[in-house]
């Protein structure tokens, strides 16, 4: 007969260590992930916050400045570009924060985003300059990945709140 009295608590202690260190691995994923969220949103409402100065006596790159500032990114980059009424155009805007990662320690994530303003329309200048979510091509926002749709319709949204 052979000795192999606990072998089964070696294999049961072997595997928890995998399953641990796996479920490490996947949060620190996830963190990373979070944290590109995180930078990409606050990029997008930035964008936002400036194209709803265009036309108007605010300054667009302060107010995203300030919107960035308070989504926890810092502003880099800001420039627009007025279409030849004045009154519309588009804003590009860049922004940039610093996150503590688990194995990557303290990296700088960035990201940016698009926005811009179109012409007043009929429909446009009867609600005040606020264009309807079904006229959303009245507030376009890009960016190079296209995800989340829906939280931009919620920015917008958000942001209305916020001018209100």
């Amino acid at each position: 007969m052979r000795g192999d009295g606990g072998s089964a608590s070696l294999w049961v202690l072997a595997t928890s260590a995998l399953v641990l260190l796996i479920a490490v691995a996947l949060q620190a994923r996830a963190l990373a992930v979070l944290a590109r969220h995180r930078v990409e949103t606050a990029a997008d409402l930035a964008a936002l916050a400036a194209a709803q100065q265009l036309g108007t006596s605010g300054v667009p790159c302060a107010a995203a400045s300030r919107v960035a500032a308070a989504g926890g990114a810092r502003l880099t980059s800001c420039s627009v570009a007025y279409a030849a009424d004045g009154r519309s155009g588009i804003v590009r805007v860049q922004v940039a924060a610093t996150v503590r990662l688990l194995f990557a320690g303290i990296e700088t994530v960035a990201a940016s985003a698009r926005a811009g303003r179109g012409p007043p329309t009929t429909a446009t200048a009867a609600s005040g300059g606020w264009a309807r979510l079904s006229d959303v091509r009245q507030h376009q926002v890009e960016q190079a990945y296209r995800a989340g749709l829906v939280q931009r319709f919620v920015a917008v949204a958000a942001l209305r709140r916020l001018h209100a």
